[in-house]
């Protein structure tokens, strides 16, 4: 996640100092369909999400795209503290680093994902116990906001 090209520095340098002295951020985006990974690598993560994040994960993400004037909140994440699920091999792949920040999409904890190693630029990959797309009621298209914890 990068910040835009044009981006004014006045702006980031606002959301910084709003956000350094909170303990979240709120990120708004709408809901599209991956491109299909997810489950095979929640699958993959399982152990460590149990072990680290204290959740037993469902196979699959909720794929949220960031309104580009939203961006700029998720630089601070790069800095932010975490929970991390750390690289490892297994049959001969190998699987990178998972920084994951506890959240909330509509009142229901999740964590927010973000692999060393994706696809994305723009898009929260959301993980839950939950199938949030059937708790949540919501499809492609419908717009949701994220509270994301950070220390």
């Amino acid at each position: 996640m990068r910040l835009r090209k044009n981006t004014d520095l006045k702006e980031y340098r606002s959301y910084r100092q709003l956000i350094a002295n909170s303990s979240r951020i709120e990120v708004k985006g709408k809901v599209i369909t991956g491109v299909g990974e997810g489950k095979y690598y929640v699958s993959q993560y399982k152990s460590k999400f149990e072990e680290v994040c204290k959740f037993s994960p469902y196979f699959g993400t909720l794929n949220i795209k960031v309104e580009e004037r939203e961006l700029e909140k998720l630089e601070i994440l790069k800095n932010a503290k975490d929970l991390e699920l750390k690289g490892f091999k297994k049959k001969g792949h190998s699987f990178g680093l998972v920084r994951c920040f506890k959240a909330k999409v509509r009142n229901v904890p999740c964590w927010v994902v973000i692999p060393a190693r994706t696809r994305y630029e723009n898009v929260l990959e959301i993980a839950s116990q939950h199938y949030l797309r059937n708790k949540l009621k919501i499809t492609d298209g419908q717009e949701v906001k994220v509270l994301i914890e950070i220390a």
